[in-house]
């Protein structure tokens, strides 16, 4: 129950700026008009506690659905963007992925279908970019080639149009007594012997769906109400009324539709009036914005950019293995690498494949480049299943160029090993020259010193014996003097 002195009543009242007990009463209580808008009986009845809180969500959902919108428009008016212009554009799509949990839900349903019918776009654009590249090249193919599959058939199971399971859903959110065990009785009885749906062996509301990516339980609980998301008429009446010119536009459009159910184009009376608005189910506004999206990704020139979470704690030197092999099962990309696999994805160009391979056998002479790229493939005895000559470029499989680049490695090595071999005898004969050249510079600088010691000793002898024949002249000089004056 809510009193008139709770403060969040209150705050709620004063921000959308309308009176606070007609706003508990528009949770509390529900206005029906039986018969004819303006002719039939009019009378309130009281709801549960549960049936206003639904009342009190539908309003929240409602203001943060048409805020968001208000807030795209504004922020494409504040860019420039006008509608009758035509100009390049680069749009980004931000999908924060597929979704699985212990529970999931009615929203966890809308998010995995969303991605659903994008990983479908993303299939089959990476296979039509194979086809395309095959029949460029003119290479002879099948589908039998790639093993291709697609998830065609479970996109077809959710949105068919009589028995897919938003049609199912749909129908019994209209039904006066539908609810979410009727819809999943609807699930067994008219999905039968699908394999991409599971509820023999599901307990009350829960059913199993088997994406692209993994099977997923799903509890159905409150899918209708979800799927209905109503706003009483008293509801929107009442915000009509607010003294905040913000919130009137907010619900402008539901107060539209809510005079549009009230009277035909002609002004009488219209006999389809309920007490509720013009029925619009979540996902069928969701199926129609998604085909919006969609015709517009088919119309652009699509990038894929995948972002993959390391690990749960946000660490940034962790990696959890399991955690990142789950994303690339779930976003994809191990499907889209199992189709790149399954043909022929290396693609090498003529010209490069013979340098490249020039090692293992001696190219013919005198043929262009296919030609020689052609007759390396036969010398070289690749089978034939495994590779395919194209106008520009020869294909192969993954395990063939392994085995070419490995050879090519092992000759490389052993080339490399003989260049290392003669190199190194170069260096050491250049070493040897420098050193017999500095040996003999040596010898020949030791023997001058040894000659030079041998003359200057030599040349000191001869002075030192020609003095002492001097002395011994002088001496006798003397002495015949000395006799000679006797």
């Amino acid at each position: 129950i809510i009193q008139e002195m709770d403060s969040s009543a209150s705050w709620s009242a004063r921000l959308l700026g309308v009176d606070l007990k007609a706003l508990i009463a528009s949770f509390t209580n529900r206005n029906i008009q039986a018969g004819p808008q303006g002719t039939g009986d009019f009378y309130t009845v009281n709801q549960s506690s549960g049936q206003a809180e639904e009342a009190r969500n539908a309003l929240a959902r409602a203001l943060y659905g048409n805020m968001f919108d208000i807030l795209v428009a504004r922020i494409n008016v504040s860019l420039g963007q006008k509608q009758a212009e035509r100009t390049r554009t680069i749009s980004i799509l931000d999908i924060f992925g597929f979704e699985h949990f212990k529970t999931n839900h009615f929203e966890q349903f809308c998010i995995n279908y969303a991605n659903e019918k994008l990983q479908g776009h993303f299939n089959e654009y990476n296979f039509s970019l194979e086809i395309k590249e095959y029949q460029r090249e003119e290479i002879q193919w099948t589908y039998d080639d790639f093993y291709f599959q697609t998830n065609t058939k479970c996109i077809e199971m959710v949105e068919g149009k009589r028995t897919g399971m938003l049609a199912l859903l749909d129908e019994q959110c209209i039904m006066p007594n539908g609810n979410d065990e009727t819809f999943c009785t609807k699930l067994k009885n008219d999905i039968v012997d699908n394999p991409h749906l599971y509820t023999a062996k599901m307990r009350g509301t829960q059913f199993t769906l088997k994406h692209y990516a993994a099977e997923v339980v799903y509890d159905a609980t409150g899918f209708c109400f979800k799927n209905k998301d109503p706003v009483q008429p008293s509801m929107v009446e009442l915000m009509a009324t607010s003294r905040s010119e913000y919130v009137r536009n907010i619900f402008a459009a539901y107060l539209q539709k809510l005079e549009g159910a009230s009277s035909n184009p002609s002004g009488k009376a219209s006999k389809k009036a309920q007490s509720t608005i013009i029925f619009e189910s979540v996902t069928a506004q969701f199926k129609r914005q998604l085909a919006d999206l969609m015709t517009r990704i088919n119309a652009a020139q699509p990038h894929f950019v995948r972002c993959i979470n390391p690990n749960s704690q946000k660490s940034a030197t962790k990696l959890e293995p399991e955690m990142i092999l789950d994303q690339l099962r779930c976003s994809g990309l191990m499907e889209a690498v199992r189709v790149s696999r399954a043909g022929f994805p290396v693609r090498i160009v003529h010209k490069d494949f013979v340098n490249r391979f020039a090692i293992l056998i001696v190219p013919p002479a005198g043929v262009d480049e296919k030609t020689a790229a052609s007759m390396m493939c036969q010398s070289l005895r690749v089978p034939p299943e495994h590779y395919r000559i194209g106008v520009t470029k020869v294909f192969m499989r993954r395990e063939i160029n392994d085995k070419l680049e490995e050879e090519r490695s092992r000759l490389l090595v052993q080339q490399a090993l003989t260049i290392q071999k003669v190199l190194r005898g170069h260096m050491a004969r250049n070493l040897v020259r420098r050193i017999r050249a500095q040996r003999n510079k040596a010898a020949a600088a030791l023997q001058k010193a040894i000659r030079r010691s041998l003359v200057r000793r030599w040349y000191a002898d001869m002075l030192h014996k020609r003095q002492l024949a001097l002395e011994q002249q002088e001496r006798e000089r003397k002495a015949k003097e000395a006799a000679a004056a006797a």
